[in-house]
């Protein structure tokens, strides 16, 4: 059932995204209605789906899926331009979707074991994990600010 509601939260969300389009930067009144509806529905079956489906799986499904079925629209009804390199980065959405839908329970599996195994030490490589992903987000930052004329460090 929950699957279900995934799918309908992508659909609903499509649908909000296209009729974002269709708005043209809520100067038409239909489709900007449609847009704050489509969006609430969407978070309503997403929230639900989270009841049984792990956020990491079902959030990079949502936004995935979304992403490729608009590209679609945006393709064949609005008429934008393909390239190789969109159809590649859609090509690369779609094999990571896959992935973590492959990976998702054995990760869990061993993620559980893990804490099994130990309780404390399971806890600290969590710490540890959590204090190298803020380092590797603050060197981002700063590797961005030095290519950006060094605005954001000065």
């Amino acid at each position: 059932m929950y699957w279900i509601y995934l799918c309908l939260a992508i659909l609903f969300e499509v649908a909000g995204t296209t009729t974002m389009k269709l708005s043209e930067g809520f100067t038409k009144v239909i489709p900007s209605v449609l847009l704050i509806l489509f969006y609430i529905c969407s978070l309503y079956f997403l929230t639900l789906t989270l009841k049984s489906i792990e956020v990491s799986i079902a959030y990079a499904i949502w936004s995935g899926m979304g992403i490729i079925i608009i590209t679609l629209i945006g393709f064949m009804y609005f008429n934008e331009s393909v390239s190789l390199l969109k159809i590649v980065a859609i090509a690369l959405i779609i094999i990571g979707v896959v992935t973590l839908n492959m990976t998702g329970e054995k990760e869990a599996n061993f993620s559980l074991y893990l804490y099994k195994l130990n309780k404390e030490s399971w806890k600290g490589y969590a710490l540890i994990s959590l204090v190298l992903t803020f380092c590797s987000g603050l060197q981002a930052i700063a590797y961005w600010a030095f290519i950006k004329d060094f605005d954001l460090i000065w």
